[in-house]
Formats: structure tokens, C-alpha cells, sequence
């Protein structure tokens, strides 16, 4: 039995199509701050700066700052202070 089309399911090729055709641009700063802050490591690479642009480092560092222990399951399910 085959999966359900939906967004998780879709060719990554046509996921880019969609932002060509209705002329949109990708979300890609927002996904490069959850990475990092998913993957705080990263910040500690010195070349994180030749592939995530500042103000995401930045802005995933400061979000950083407002959490005890990191994001994840066991994070506050109201969000971040500063956030909410």
C-alpha cells in the first residue's frame, strides 16, 4: 500500500517548484536557526560561518541563551520566555 501525498512525502524537487511557480522564496533562515539550534555543536565549528549566514547564528545563539538545557521534549510546552 502506498503513503498518503502529503508535504513530508513530496519530492524535494517539487517542494522547490512550488516556491518558483507562486514566485515565494524559501524558508531557508528559519531552517538554518532550528538547525542550529537542534545541533548547538555546530555553533563550536569554525566554518559554521562559510555556510549559515551571521544574523542566523546570531539569532540561534540568542534563543539559545534562553534556555536551561536546550530545546527538545522535555522543554518548557509553553515555549521560550523570550519568545512567547
Amino acid at each position: 500500500m502506498s503513503e498518503g501525498l502529503d508535504h513530508e512525502t513530496l519530492n524535494e524537487n517539487v517542494k522547490k517548484a512550488q516556491y518558483a511557480v507562486r514566485g515565494q522564496k524559501p524558508l531557508t533562515f528559519p531552517r538554518q536557526v532550528v538547525a542550529l539550534c537542534q545541533a548547538p555543536f555546530l555553533l563550536d565549528d569554525p566554518n559554521v560561518g562559510l555556510v549559515i549566514p551571521a544574523d542566523a547564528i546570531s539569532r540561534a545563539k540568542h534563543y539559545l541563551s534562553l534556555t536551561s538545557g536546550g530545546l527538545g521534549a522535555y522543554s518548557d510546552s509553553r515555549g521560550l520566555p523570550g519568545v512567547r
